[in-house]
């Protein structure tokens, strides 16, 4: 009955936050063919969503928007809870992460590109932004350090999460 769903509202996270993977340039080439083929990837806490494949390219156009739910802080379960993996990514923060996808030997496997990460703490819900943002290594999301490469332009919009 009513008492049932007005449980699971509260922890329904009030802020959706699309981000527009519009394209990138100047990519490092991972593979011996001297290009790559990269995908993006927008992750907010243990949330993630990734574009589409462009092949054979280090000038991607993707012009894809992912949505994501965000609990702003101080709702819901703060950091540490969930692991010793969980504080990692701090849930305040959004990162695009560009892959090259590798269908090699393992396949689906993925190499890392480069990273953008941002503070959702300073984009409120009423967010518009548009900007280009150099790439840069991140021990996050990948093990061995090298030389990155080019840069991303992203679209950001902040809004509330429409009721269910």
């Amino acid at each position: 009955g009513m008492e049932a769903d007005s449980g699971v509202e509260e922890h329904m996270p009030t802020v959706v936050v699309a981000v527009t993977v519009v394209k990138a340039e100047r990519l490092a080439a991972m593979d011996w063919s001297g290009t790559s083929d990269p995908f993006a990837e927008v992750v907010i806490g243990t949330a993630v969503r990734r574009t589409k494949v462009v092949s054979k390219t280090l000038n991607p156009e993707w012009n894809e928007t992912v949505r994501v739910p965000y609990e702003p802080a101080g709702m819901g379960v703060g950091l540490g809870s969930g692991g010793p993996g969980a504080a990692a990514v701090a849930k305040e923060e959004l990162h695009v992460v560009v892959y090259d996808h590798d269908k090699g030997l393992l396949g689906g496997s993925k190499e890392f590109i480069g990273a953008v990460s941002l503070d959702l703490r300073v984009m409120p819900v009423g967010t518009h932004l548009r900007f280009w943002r150099d790439l840069v290594w991140d021990g996050r999301f990948s093990k061995e350090e090298f030389q990155v490469t080019g840069r991303i332009l992203l679209e950001i919009d902040v809004s509330r999460s429409p009721p269910a």
